[in-house]
C-alpha cells in the first residue's frame, strides 16, 4: 500500500511515481486563455515551487485559481539553457489561512519526454547528494 503524505491538506495516498524536487525553484507560469481568448489573462507570473516532479509541481500563489485550469509552465534548472515549456491542469487550490495565498497543485498533460528526464535526472541527483550528507 502506498504511504500517506499530508502536503498542504491532501490526506490521500502517496500517487506519484517519480522523485520530486524538495529543493525551491523559482518558475514562470500562465494561465492559459480559453479558446476564444486571444490573450493569457494575467501574463507570465514567477512562483517559488514547493517541489516539482516529472508529473507535476505545487506552488503557493496569491490568486485563487479555477480547479481544471490549464496552465503553461517555464522551468529553467540553468540560466545557460533553453526553459522547458510545458503545460499543465490545476488539480487542487487550497488556502493556506493566509489572506489570498493559496497552494496550487498542478499535473503536467503536455510535457516533452525529454523534459520529463531532465526532471528526473535532477531529482535523482539532489536525492543522491542528501544521501550522503
Amino acid at each position: 500500500m502506498a504511504e500517506r503524505k499530508n502536503m498542504g491538506g491532501y490526506e490521500g495516498e502517496e500517487r506519484r511515481r517519480s522523485k520530486r524536487i524538495k529543493k525551491p525553484y523559482i518558475i514562470r507560469f500562465q494561465i492559459k486563455p480559453h479558446a476564444e481568448a486571444k490573450a493569457s489573462l494575467t501574463g507570465w507570473d514567477m512562483v517559488a515551487v514547493l517541489d516539482l516532479g516529472s508529473g507535476g509541481t505545487l506552488f503557493y500563489y496569491n490568486k485563487k485559481i479555477a480547479e481544471g485550469s490549464s496552465v503553461d509552465l517555464k522551468i529553467n534548472f540553468s540560466k545557460n539553457d533553453e526553459p522547458m515549456i510545458c503545460g499543465g491542469e490545476v488539480l487542487r487550490v487550497e488556502p493556506t489561512g493566509c489572506a489570498e495565498i493559496f497552494l496550487i497543485a498542478v499535473r503536467f498533460d503536455d510535457i516533452k519526454e525529454d523534459d520529463k528526464k531532465i526532471i528526473n535526472k535532477v531529482a535523482e541527483a539532489l536525492h543522491s547528494r542528501a544521501s550522503q550528507i
